[in-house]
């Protein structure tokens, strides 16, 4: 494939997943008077990259098992870690929601 047409794809793809995370959401039944927050998005971020980060680490759990010392000494904090510094990237890169005064 050409270098634009690869390009043109991830414009759809991106695209298509914008119009489904930003429509699809406010018009969900009953969910009328919802719409998209920024603790929405965070929250699907933070999601996304705790399971990316367990995806990574998955590897190592089947080649020491999931009871080995390796797994409990080094494996597992460092999953707390990557996921603490996402969590933290995530929450700092998103402003907080304006509290709306009625």
């Amino acid at each position: 494939m050409s270098k634009r047409f690869v390009t043109w794809k991830k414009t759809l793809l991106l695209l298509s997943m914008g119009s489904a995370a930003f429509f699809a959401v406010p018009f969900a039944p009953g969910a009328c008077a919802q719409y998209l927050s920024n603790a929405d998005v965070v929250g699907f971020y933070q999601e996304v990259g705790d399971q990316s980060i367990d995806a990574a680490f998955d590897p190592a759990r089947n080649v020491w098992g999931a009871t080995s010392d390796f797994t409990l000494i080094v494996v597992e904090p460092t999953i707390d870690v990557f996921q603490t510094v996402w969590d933290h990237w995530v929450w700092s890169s998103f402003p907080r929601d304006p509290v709306p005064t009625f």
